[in-house]
């Protein structure tokens, strides 16, 4: 969680919650959420942002967390994060260097090579 104290900006981890054994889908994690604000006496209509990686169940254009944020706060900002937009490019992109492939060859035998020798 990112916020304003004293005019500092300050970044927090707030709280981790276990999902169902079926996954998450976007009502679940709003529904989660929902709790943590109110645990912690947050209030949802000041929240002025929310970033995700591009999950479905997160960025979803119907049912996803972000829309449900929306809906409930609608001066809320839903961004897909530049770090894992940044991720996804990278290996989208890497797919055409054959040295990144290469590389990527040569990593998985050292693993391969490091699971069978210490793993006994």
């Amino acid at each position: 969680v990112r916020y304003v104290k004293n005019a500092v900006i300050e970044v927090k981890f707030l709280d981790i919650r276990r999902m169902g054994p079926s996954g998450a889908t976007g009502e679940q994690l709003f529904e989660k959420l929902c709790e943590v604000f109110e645990d912690y006496d947050l209030r949802l209509a000041l929240l002025c942002g929310f970033a995700s990686d591009g999950a479905p169940a997160l960025r979803g254009p119907n049912n996803s967390l972000c829309s449900r944020l929306l809906q409930s706060n609608p001066r809320c900002h839903c961004i897909h994060c530049c770090a894992h937009r940044l991720c996804l490019t990278c290996v989208d992109s890497s797919k055409q260097l054959a040295v990144i492939q290469s590389f990527e060859r040569y990593l998985l035998q050292v693993n391969c090579y490091c699971d069978t020798k210490y793993n006994k």
